[in-house]
Order: C-alpha cells, then sequence, then structure tokens
C-alpha cells in the first residue's frame, strides 16, 4: 500500500524526530507545606537512608518501590524516560543535568519534599531510524489497508443488496 496522502506520512513519520532528555530513577519522600522541621528532617533522614541502601547494592527501584511517596513509584520502581530536564522543578532538573550516567545524588530538596535521583542515561536529540520505527510504519499500512478493505466490502454489499444510505456518514473512510 502506498501512503499518499498528506496525512498517512504525518503520522509515518511525523513523530521521527525526538528531544533531548534523561531517564531517571526518583525515590521521593513528600513532606506537606506547613510541615515543621522535624517533618523535614524526618523525610531527609529517609531519603539519606534509601542513599545507604542503594550504595550498599539495593535496587532504586526495589527502595522506590517500598519507601516512595511518589504514586507512579509502586507500579515503575520511580522510573522516567525521556524527560527534559528544563521541564522539572529546579532542583532536580540541575542535578541531573550534573549528574554522571549511573550517578546517585545526594538528597535534593523541592518545595514538596526530599528526592533521590540516579541518573539512568542521558539522550541528545535525534531521528529515529525508519528501522526504529518500522513497527509504527507496518501498524499503520495494515490498519489503512483493513480500512479500505472494509469501506470497498460495505460499498459492494450495499450495492449487491440495493442498499440506499439518505444520511452522511458521521466518519468518512479512506475510500470515500
Amino acid at each position: 500500500t502506498e501512503v499518499s496522502d498528506e496525512y498517512g506520512r504525518q503520522v509515518v513519520l511525523g513523530k521521527m524526530d525526538y528531544k533531548a532528555g534523561v531517564d531517571f530513577w526518583q525515590v521521593l519522600k513528600r513532606v506537606a507545606p506547613g510541615s515543621s522541621t522535624a517533618e523535614w528532617d524526618a523525610a531527609k533522614q529517609a531519603i539519606l537512608e534509601a542513599k545507604a541502601r542503594v550504595e550498599g547494592g539495593s535496587s532504586i527501584g526495589d527502595v522506590a518501590k517500598e519507601i516512595s511517596d511518589d504514586p507512579k513509584a509502586k507500579a515503575n520502581g520511580g522510573s522516567y524516560e525521556k524527560v527534559d530536564p528544563s521541564e522539572l522543578p529546579g532542583a532536580i532538573g540541575e542535578t541531573l543535568s550534573k549528574l554522571d550516567p549511573e550517578g546517585l545524588s545526594e538528597p535534593v530538596q523541592t518545595s514538596y519534599g526530599w528526592v533521590l535521583l540516579k541518573l539512568k542515561d542521558r539522550k541528545e536529540a535525534g531521528r529515529y531510524t525508519l528501522d526504529e520505527r518500522k513497527d509504527r510504519v507496518r501498524d499503520f499500512l495494515l490498519n489503512r489497508c483493513r480500512q479500505n478493505l472494509l469501506a470497498d466490502t460495505i460499498a459492494q454489499t450495499k450495492q449487491e443488496l440495493g442498499i440506499e444510505v439518505y444520511y452522511q456518514p458521521l466518519i468518512q473512510t479512506p475510500a470515500q
């Protein structure tokens, strides 16, 4: 099947570029606004203990699943991928920009608590190769073929049965 329309080209090739970003893990100990110094100190202590566990050989993902207050951490081990550091809160973005891959941060204080960060990888902006996107291209082309086949089958069946439609379809299929 030939991708001849602009929409098809955009779907297939439009997401070939990617921005620079970082992959990292985060362990968060949240501190509520207006909390006491003791509560801030307890959160920092929990992050220091988490750091010691990671330095002692524990996986930061396992530690995050166990103690992090990050709602996503239970499912993803505090893992974030392809995040633009400039879109992160100041102290977190700055810390990640200074870490080397596999580097573990000191406790980072934010407006909402204390964070421990470990940089997985730093990715420069670039372009995916067609080989990296072949599944996307294949899926697009298969779906386009299915849509065309369905539209042709419906049109043929309507003609064979003498069915006339007196309304404009809500969704235009590629064959229309």
